[in-house]
């Protein structure tokens, strides 16, 4: 799943009620960040690319119908998503971001009793979501390579496990464990859980590059399986907050039914739809997002920051200067804190335009040389 929040303070927060957050970092407002040329954005995971024009068309087209409840219009896009992933439309659910479908799942799988199996460090909601139903958060470390340690989250399930989640590739770290290593993970799950598999980062790995479907092999293997992705990353719709599921069509239609009702928008469902259109375009800069990568990763790899590998759309250096991020941002480049992601000394860096990717490290040269 993606990034919806930049790094927040690791004090314990209270509000004025006196309500004690369940995640021990404070809530963070957006408010007085900016969009202009003086921030450039490296820690959101974002498209460093503007939609292309017949995208900006087909937005345009359908404003006309902002007066209106989107009943009925996901449709053609879930239509349009089975046709590409080759599975039923009654297999798909749309939701207004990936994250929307944690919490569904969370809602009816958690609470007090029962476990919520997830990698750490990964996507901090998966954490937030279980606290916030009173479940046992049950984290699991990850492989020094930063991926998910498939056999450790399977040792670690229970008769109480009702919910276990992988990331792959993961977040915040890019490792990719191999699709065909779950196999013994959905064989070990309790009867009753669910296997959650967030693959936000899917088109950027090399399974995708070479015609893979991922976890969708798993989905008719007799084991509830869900996987979600998203149209944030790939197709750069993350101002627009659609994602997506895909499981067997009796989850499906459980998990629809416990969606917010017209949680989608008009706009974001007509965007998807025409940027699944488009999917060649995108690949292409997925092409050339995958190369700076690499040229990243090298550069980082000379100032000693060591690299994971990584098959995500970024890159995690767990050894750098703990000032380093705050004195980027301060020079206007956003990067993501390593402690916002219970990994301090490390930094998370969305993969850029060439342009940017120059001046990002012309800047870190410029602080930590």
């Amino acid at each position: 799943m993606g990034d919806s929040m930049p790094d927040e303070d690791t004090r314990e927060a209270q509000n004025r009620t006196g309500l004690l957050w369940a995640d021990p970092r404070t809530p963070f407002t957006w408010r007085g960040w900016s969009f202009g040329a003086d921030v450039l954005r490296f820690g959101g995971n974002e498209s460093p690319y503007p939609p292309p024009q017949e995208l900006v068309d087909a937005i345009a087209a359908a404003s006309d119908r902002m007066n209106r409840y989107p009943f009925g219009m996901e449709t053609s896009l879930v239509e349009a998503l089975g046709a590409r992933l080759g599975c039923s439309p009654e297999q798909v659910m749309i939701a207004p971001g990936s994250s929307a479908l944690l919490e569904a799942v969370i809602k009816g799988l958690g609470g007090p009793g029962r476990e919520v199996i997830y990698p750490d460090s990964s996507y901090p909601a998966y954490r937030g979501a279980a606290t916030a139903v009173m479940a046992q958060s049950r984290p699991v470390p990850l492989r020094p390579d930063g991926t998910c340690d498939i056999e450790g989250i399977a040792a670690a399930c229970t008769d109480r496990t009702s919910l276990v989640i992988v990331c792959n590739p993961n977040n915040p770290t890019g490792g990719m464990a191999p699709t065909k290593e779950l196999r013994p993970l959905i064989e070990a799950l309790p009867a009753g859980a669910l296997l959650m598999i967030d693959e936000a980062y899917w088109e950027f790995t090399e399974e995708y590059a070479q015609g893979g479907r991922g976890a969708l092999d798993y989905l008719e293997c007799g084991r509830p399986v869900l996987v979600t992705r998203t149209f944030s990353k790939f197709y750069g719709l993350a101002g627009l907050r659609v994602g997506y599921g895909v499981a067997s069509s009796e989850i499906a239609g459980e998990l629809h039914a416990r969606l917010r009702l017209g949680g989608s928008n008009i706009v974001g469902l007509v965007a998807a739809e025409a940027a699944l259109g488009l999917t060649d375009v995108f690949a292409e800069r997925a092409e050339r997002i995958k190369a700076e990568r690499e040229r990243l990763a090298q550069a980082f790899g000379d100032l000693g920051f060591e690299p994971l590998p990584t098959q995500a759309n970024f890159v995690f250096c767990p050894h750098t200067d703990d000032d380093l991020p705050a004195r980027l941002m301060a020079a206007g480049h956003w990067v993501r804190d390593g402690r916002s992601v219970q990994m301090p000394g490390g930094m998370r860096v969305t993969v850029g335009n060439p342009d940017e990717n120059d001046q990002l490290l012309a800047a870190i040269r410029a602080i930590a040389c």
